[in-house]
């Protein structure tokens, strides 16, 4: 249970029995503890065992009859529903467990320092307000110490302090049909009386440590106080160890819990279940038929039966994706096994033709007709084109002056010799007469017979001109 609210509150659940176990997260030094009803202010955290009848129950906040109690609160909790699974339930064992060094009993120890703390009215602790700016040291206390304190107004104010936990070594004039008893450690303390006495353990930690009225509204009008804690970090209670042997540093082992009382063990009466009475463990014998022995190796058991369940759902989770693994690694393997057998067919990187590529068809192209402006420009420069897609520019002149007509005018008839160059006017009749005497001859007739009449050095000076 945990009071997370600005009012005390006294839970309790009729018709059911309940168990105290700890309190503020310590637990008792003789557990559990049969409990009709608690006590809780704003923070106060309680662990409870309960067992209840098959049925509807309601844990509430309800205070004693008769009890005038001031910032109370009583309201319906929790619904609990409790159902008959054919158990039986037995009674527990009380049991104290191995505690650290700085929770040891205190009401053994020699306190060696003292705190009185007076909580009201709100604002004031000991008459003082705190304030953010300047404010003085309600004490100063060395690390390591067993301090005495007494707290008055507890009635009114929850009581609450930082970093280390108090032990009450006194019985309260309320103890709230036994909820508080002397040796119980709280951090928070709210309580039917107006006032208690406790022992507090200053271990470990050094600096500045807090003391205030857990009412959130009563700390925020400034009622709250500062303990300055002094010397070597980590300096524990010295005599811890004298007190409880079993006790353990941080840094040391813990045994397991001492059975002070034995319980009864669930057993098997016919048909039926039922409790059987307990024993101490040193009192136990292998053969005893009370013994928890069998108990244990029950549970046992069912861990180990846990486990294998637990390992082949694992398995089988595990067998899905490993199948699908397998099953691809094996169709990229056939996959490579094929490629390497049967390797495609390579394509020459420098074919000039490609099987599926169709043909282009290709323009004629025509002799240019040459004017008398391009023919005055003396460029003698080579030709020196090597394109492959015209081949009929390579025509041997001699072969085409063999296939030339008849009617063409011939370079003897013109009476230019070989290497000789003609005059514009010249140059200019040879093609007009030419290209005028055959108009409806072919493109590449056209281009041999120019070809044959102009000289190698003329055919030269044109093709470069167009």
């Amino acid at each position: 249970l945990f009071s997370s609210i600005d009012v005390a509150i006294s839970p309790m659940l009729a018709g059911c029995q309940t168990k105290l176990l700890a309190k503020d997260g310590i637990y008792l030094h003789q557990a559990p503890r049969d409990v009709t009803r608690g006590f809780m202010g704003p923070g106060n955290r309680a662990d409870w065992l309960i067992s209840c009848p098959p049925g509807t129950w309601q844990l509430e906040s309800k205070k004693k009859e008769g009890q005038a109690l001031k910032f109370h609160c009583e309201a319906p909790l929790v619904t609990i529903v409790a159902v008959d699974r054919n158990d039986v339930a037995c009674e527990l064992p009380t049991f104290s467990v191995a505690r650290p060094c700085y929770v040891v009993d205190l009401r053994q120890a020699v306190p060696t320092n003292s705190l009185n703390w007076v909580l009201g009215p709100t604002p004031f602790i000991n008459g003082n307000v705190f304030s953010a700016g300047e404010h003085e040291h309600a004490a100063e206390i060395s690390l390591g110490q067993v301090v005495d304190m007494e707290v008055s107004g507890v009635d009114e104010h929850p009581f609450h302090i930082h970093v280390n936990p108090f032990q009450l070594t006194e019985a309260l004039s309320d103890s709230y049909e036994g909820y508080f008893q002397a040796g119980d450690w709280h951090d928070t303390i709210f309580t039917p009386g107006a006032a208690m006495r406790g022992r507090l353990n200053v271990d470990a930690f050094a600096g500045e440590m807090v003391v205030h009225c857990h009412f959130l509204a009563h700390e925020d009008f400034g009622m709250m106080h500062l303990i300055n804690v002094v010397g070597q970090e980590g300096t524990h209670f010295a005599k811890a160890k004298e007190i409880d042997s079993t006790c353990y540093w941080d840094d040391e082992d813990f045994g397991e819990p001492k059975i002070l009382q034995p319980g009864e063990i669930k057993s098997t009466c016919g048909a039926q279940a039922c409790c059987s009475a307990g024993t101490s463990g040193a009192d136990s014998s292998d053969d005893s038929p009370s013994s928890p022995a069998p108990v244990e190796k029950k549970a046992s058991n069912d861990v180990n039966s846990n486990r294998m369940e637990y390992l082949l759902l694992a398995l089988v989770w595990l067998a899905i994706p490993g199948t699908i693994l397998v099953v691809g690694l094996s169709v990229l393997a056939k996959r490579q096994v094929v490629r390497w057998l049967h390797p495609p067919p390579r394509n020459s990187r420098y074919s000039t033709a490609s099987p599926t590529r169709k043909p282009q068809k290709t323009t004629p192209r025509t002799a240019p007709k040459l004017t008398s402006k391009r023919a005055q420009t003396g460029d003698k420069q080579p030709l020196t084109s090597t394109r492959s897609d015209t081949p009929d520019m390579r025509i041997n002149v001699a072969d085409a002056s063999q296939s030339a007509r008849p009617s063409s005018p011939s370079r003897s008839q013109l009476a230019l010799p070989r290497g000789t160059k003609a005059t514009d006017a010249e140059l200019s009749t040879i093609i007009d007469n030419s290209l005028s005497r055959d108009v409806h001859s072919s493109q590449s007739e056209k281009r041999e017979r120019s070809m044959v009449l102009w000289g190698d050095d003329t055919l030269t000076n044109a093709c470069q001109k167009v």
